[in-house]
């Protein structure tokens, strides 16, 4: 694991676009990065694992991050995939004591800026401003979660499916709306649930039904008020 160090400026301006800090000052926002250093990783390469001390939160500049856990039964359960700009890991750091789950990168080069805990729980009290900014933030993240709940206990695979993709931002191309998904097909069948052949089994069969068509990670929505009908089906398991 390489820790190429970034500049003061460059660790404030990352920050800085963060919900938890944007409406600091200049100098409390340099305070701030006076808690962080850099941390760079291969892909696959583990930034932490599950039950291991946690020690510090993290916000993701570049790359990807996949976040899981281990089922009773050893099986991986991707909990949600890091994208840059968002920070991650706060809640284990700030309470939990210990990381809940494993957060390895997808990428090669995966960068995060590393938050010391230590110093960051002493920054709290030290600058009263930043408990109630990251307070704020963190409510939107467990709206999020929340959501991802629901669509987890949704029991069609094709209604999970159907949901996750009218949440995606919509293009209107020559009267056709398509959305780009924004992980890799395998991938979404872990955040899904699923696996990758109940996944291309569903975009082939709503294929040939005309509901939607799938050109790499390009999803062409066909026939929106079938994909609404879909995602309100709980009635039956398809995975």
């Amino acid at each position: 694991m390489n820790t190429p160090q970034a500049t003061t400026a460059e660790l404030t301006a990352v920050l800085g676009k963060l919900g938890h800090f944007k409406s600091l000052d200049p100098s409390a926002l340099e305070r701030v990065a006076a808690c962080c250093s850099s941390v760079e990783l291969k892909a696959r390469e583990t930034l932490f694992q599950e039950g291991e001390r946690c020690d510090a939160f993290f916000v993701l500049t570049a790359g990807a991050l996949r976040v899981a856990r281990t089922t009773v039964d050893g099986r991986e359960q991707v909990l949600h995939h890091v994208s840059p700009g968002r920070s991650f890991a706060e809640v284990a750091c700030l309470h939990l004591g210990v990381y809940p789950a494993t957060a390895t990168a997808e990428v090669t080069p995966t960068r995060v800026v590393r938050v010391s805990g230590r110093r960051f729980r002493a920054l709290l009290a030290e600058v009263p401003e930043i408990a109630p900014a990251v307070i704020g933030s963190l409510c939107g993240w467990l709206h999020s979660l929340v959501d991802r709940i629901d669509l987890l206990l949704t029991d069609s695979a094709g209604a999970r499916l159907a949901r996750y993709l009218l949440q995606l931002p919509a293009h209107d191309e020559a009267g056709v709306l398509s959305v780009q998904l924004p992980v890799a097909k395998k991938t979404l069948a872990g955040e899904l649930s699923i696996t990758p052949e109940t996944l291309s089994r569903l975009l082939a069969r709503w294929r040939k039904l005309g509901v939607a068509s799938s050109d790499g990670a390009r999803i062409e929505l066909l026939d929106v008020r079938a994909l609404e009908t879909l995602a309100a089906d709980e009635t039956h398991s398809d995975d």
